[in-house]
């Protein structure tokens, strides 16, 4: 009881009291009903046939159209090749058989909208939505369930239709008239979180836009009058998000309500949707992006996210003569310039680092999940940032937002380059073989993993010291703390311990609130050094001090590690943790030594490694412990 007390108490120092008490109040009125009174199993304000006679004649400008794409010789035309063609129609006949691709490389076959593809376990479609079990270990991972109601499946779908000539109409509409038959107003699973609403309607637009001459009476107005619906349930929540998640889910429900404002104007509150979308979407992009670039979620790929947003906001705007504040442009090129730099040159991944729930929001090519190349260029061109990227699919996602394609070029490998990003606790050293990214933070808004001083090393375009990535979010099998705790990073631990202490499902107390760290270039020994400290473990001892120095020789592919603790309890060990990528052994080894010179054997122990979300294979992770509080490890890649 006393712990439990403990870390609520610290929760409230770090959350603040304002947040303690809107999420009581928000969880109050869902006990007690009144969250069901103001959200009602009926439709707000019907809609009338005249609005489909609006439709027609006071519709917004969209990025595309099926009327609107360049032809053969036009330079913003795109084709993609047989081979691709070929391995997208395979995915068609998938969707046709009803099954659906989840979380990147997941397929199941779902018949309907209410059934968990894994647990098989089935939610009520008439439950009202303040009552579904949100985090249930019977249902299982609710975001199973939401991938499918996003609706990203329908890009495959127009995208063949767009490169085959195949018409593809009635499959898409018959997916959307069906989810709306299924999922009555304010009821089941697919209505609990706005940000999936939004998600869902963005996707929709898209399609709709697509086919927007051939959707005809009565079939048009239904598909407008659940639009409606679900975007005044986004408007009537809009205080949820503000107050207690201020993140991608703010911003994408600023953005739907702003696109849909704009691009039909013809609803009651269509107005007030684009004010306040568009004043809110300005207002949390230069509350979420740093002054350096980095971004709120301490995630690579919801920084994707963010830019994917941006993308959609800033050409939209633009098309419509709505162009969004000088300032957010800024606050877009610095993100976008922080995206750039993590960016391995030779395979345009990023390292996998930070919470990763597969969210790829506009699949507009089929460039891997993990390369970020097509949405990196196309928010580059919008803002005329020159970027080196040689020919490949990410040139795709340049084409479907209306936009001159970025022209390819012979990638030049960078001269040794630091980044140092201290706002956002980054640090970056680039070169020609190899990229080397250290974590280094403090926390004045809630950090997702305990992962201080976390080091990753891409050499030759393979990821050899990698983050372990991110399984699921439900918590209650041990794994997801697992992926989001220490061990699972590339830092070092004190016994079992996290550098900072677990409160309840996404929760952490006791945030590191004092770091530093910077690459420098030292001329005597012609290497880049990195230096950085943080304070943490308070669980422990008031403070403890984890000392990190990093120094990579100019041309080698060298890194010497040295790993200094200051504080440590005398009776406790220090785990110095290494999660190995591709070539381990064979390509490239380490060694490690304690302060007296003496060689420490690994502890070759059972880790795990999630490639994507849902998706997690046992790998190995190395250990290496000691009783002393400094230790000195070379890796060093293996000269052939």
């Amino acid at each position: 009881m006393g712990h439990k007390f403990f870390i609520w108490i610290q929760i409230i120092r770090d959350m603040g009291l304002t947040y303690i008490l809107f999420r009581l109040q928000y969880g109050l009125q869902r006990h007690l009903g009144v969250i069901k009174l103001r959200f009602p199993k009926k439709t707000s304000s019907e809609l009338t046939p005249f609005i489909t006679q609006e439709w027609e004649g006071n519709l917004g400008v969209f990025f595309q159209t099926k009327t609107s794409f360049p032809n053969v010789g036009d330079p913003f035309f795109y084709r993609i090749t047989a081979d691709r063609l070929k391995e997208l129609e395979s995915r068609i006949i998938k969707i046709r058989n009803h099954e659906y691709p989840y979380f990147v490389d997941q397929w199941f076959q779902i018949n309907d909208w209410h059934s968990h593809p894994k647990t098989r376990y089935r939610y009520r479609e008439d439950q009202h939505w303040s009552e579904v079990p949100e985090f249930s270990q019977e249902a299982g991972d609710i975001k199973y369930l939401w991938e499918k109601g996003r609706f990203t499946f329908l890009y495959d779908l127009i995208r063949y239709e767009r490169h085959s000539g195949v018409d593809q109409f009635n499959i898409v509409l018959s997916h959307i008239l069906d989810w709306i038959k299924r999922n009555p107003v304010n009821c089941g699973p697919h209505w609990v979180c706005s940000q999936e609403i939004s998600l869902r309607v963005l996707n929709w637009i898209f399609a709709v836009k697509f086919y927007q001459n051939r959707i005809q009476e009565p079939l048009l107005l239904i598909i407008l009058q659940s639009i409606d619906d679900q975007m005044n349930h986004v408007w009537e929540n809009r205080s949820y998000a503000r107050r207690l998640v201020r993140n991608n889910h703010v911003l994408t429900e600023a953005l739907a309500l702003y696109s849909i404002g704009i691009l039909f104007p013809f609803f009651k509150r269509s107005n007030r949707w684009k004010e306040y979308g568009k004043t809110t979407f300005e207002q949390e992009i230069d509350f979420q992006i740093k002054s350096d670039g980095s971004y709120i979620q301490h995630s690579m790929n919801y920084h994707r996210v963010l830019l994917q947003l941006l993308t959609w906001a800033l050409r939209l705007g633009e098309i419509n003569e709505d162009p969004f504040s000088v300032h957010v442009y800024h606050k877009a090129q610095r993100a976008l310039e922080f995206m750039m730099a993590m960016q391995d040159s030779i395979t345009g991944w990023l390292p996998h680092y930070g919470p990763q729930d597969g969210a790829l929001f506009f699949p507009l090519t089929q460039a891997s999940f993990r390369d970020y190349r097509p949405q990196i260029s196309s928010l580059a061109q919008i803002l005329g940032v020159e970027i080196s990227y040689e020919a490949g699919l990410w040139q795709e996602d340049n084409f479907w937002w209306g936009i001159k394609p970025v022209v390819p070029k012979t990638v030049t490998h960078s001269i040794p380059a630091i980044f140092n990003f201290k706002n956002g606790g980054y640090f970056v050293l680039k070169d020609s073989q190899s990229s080397t990214f250290i974590r280094c933070a403090s926390y004045p808004t809630r950090p997702y993993q305990a992962d201080n001083l976390h080091l990753d090393i891409w050499a030759n375009g393979r990821n050899i010291l990698r983050d372990a990535g991110t399984f699921n979010y439900l918590e209650g099998t041990g794994l997801a703390r697992y992926f989001r705790g220490t061990l699972a990073h590339n830092t070092v631990q004190i016994d079992a311990f996290d550098q900072m202490l677990r409160g309840p499902r996404f929760v952490w107390s006791q945030w590191i609130k004092e770091s530093s760290g910077e690459w420098r270039y030292e001329a005597a020994s012609n290497a880049f050094v990195f230096y950085g400290y943080f304070v943490g473990f308070r669980q422990l001892n008031r403070r403890i001090i984890h000392r990190r120095m990093i120094s990579k020789s100019c041309g080698k592919l060298q890194w010497w590690v040295e790993d200094w603790l200051e504080g440590v309890p005398e009776d406790m060990e220090i785990r110095q943790i290494w999660h190995p990528g591709e070539g381990y052994g064979r390509d490239w080894g380490m060694d490690s030594f304690d302060e007296a010179g003496e060689i420490i054997v690994a502890n070759q122990e059972r880790g795990w490694y999630a490639s994507n979300y849902g998706s997690m294979e046992s790998a190995l992770q190395l250990v290496f412990t000691t009783k002393s509080r400094y230790l000195k490890t070379c890796i060093s890649w293996n000269a052939t």
